[in-house]
């Protein structure tokens, strides 16, 4: 029995041999080297970490300005007047004035509950919308030149004036504390686009108001007197048809034929509906008392109509 035992002990000692040799003899390389499949794990001590990003540098805002220049116009230039404005209503009487108010300010425009306060500076030449009554926290910059349309009111927004931004870029909504202030800031609009236009905003000197009143056959007693409206109406028109036919290149016998031939045509209209039993139920409108024809930028949309709270 001690002999089966003892024989055991050896044969397993001798396998057991046999088995490490042939591990060590299967992974070595010709010069010696150990040759393991998977790399062995290095230490963590070993291991590079990647550097961590580095903090986006903020610029800290600096003091808000506390002495205003009130004769730096909005070109930058230093004159001999006071060219900023800041009390409702504004009146406008230079092209270089500033107009600066703090309004609220809609920021979502599928919901005009929500309203940020802001303060906001008007130019001939631009608008900008600050967060506070600082130069340095500017929020939106549209130039004028690049709006997508007119200044409007926003519809279902009481008090609220939208100033349309360029090509892909968002809109400025206004909000002041009554409508009768909206309508003030869009007269301060239409006054800047005059500006733009040529106009300096000056009054008609006296003498060129004379001879302006001697071509239309209207004299200074009329105006002054009873009738005086009536007789300012007339004087605008005869300029404004006198721009538009020098504007179109027209001479005085073209603009003559052309109105014989308006007032032909329009004579065979009226004979040809005369004739007709029933009268047609489309509307035909008149040249005269025709708000489109007075001033077309009124009556234009330009962008599509949204109905307030609903989501695009």
């Amino acid at each position: 029995m001690k002999l089966v035992f003892a024989l055991v002990l050896i044969i397993s000692a001798y396998v057991i041999i046999n088995a490490k040799s042939s591990f060590k003899n299967n992974h070595k390389h010709k010069n010696g080297q150990n040759n393991f499949d998977v790399s062995p794990p290095r230490r963590l001590s070993q291991v590079k970490m990647a550097k961590p990003p580095k903090p986006i540098k903020t610029i800290p805002f600096g003091p808000a300005a506390k002495n205003v220049n009130n004769n730096i116009n909005s070109l930058g230039e230093i004159v001999d007047k006071n060219v900023a404005l800041y009390k409702f209503p504004f009146k406008i009487t230079r092209c270089d004035q500033i107009v600066l108010f703090p309004a609220n300010y809609i920021n979502d425009e599928d919901d005009y509950r929500v309203r940020k306060p802001g303060f906001v500076a008007i130019t001939a030449h631009y608008t900008n919308l600050f967060n506070a009554q600082d130069g340095q926290k500017l929020i939106e910059h549209i130039l004028t030149s690049s709006m997508r349309g007119e200044p409007s009111y926003v519809q279902g927004a009481r008090g609220c004036v939208r100033i349309y931004g360029g090509v892909r870029q968002k809109n400025i909504n206004i909000c002041t504390s009554s409508m009768k202030y909206a309508y003030n800031i869009l007269e301060v609009y239409e006054d800047f686009a005059r500006c733009r236009l040529g106009d300096n905003l000056s009054p008609i000197p006296p003498e060129v108001l004379r001879q302006l009143m001697l071509k239309c056959g209207i004299s200074k007693v009329t105006i002054e007197g009873k009738g005086g409206a009536e007789a300012m109406n007339k004087l605008v028109q005869e300029v404004n048809s006198r721009n538009n036919r020098i504007l179109s290149g027209e001479t005085s016998k073209d603009s003559l034929a052309k109105q014989k031939a308006d007032q032909a045509k329009r004579l065979l209209l009226q004979k040809f509906l005369k004739k007709k039993k029933k009268q047609p139920d489309f509307f035909l409108p008149s040249e005269t008392n025709n708000a489109w024809e007075t001033d077309r930028r009124r009556y234009v949309q330009y962008s599509r109509l949204k109905v307030p709270g609903t989501r695009r």
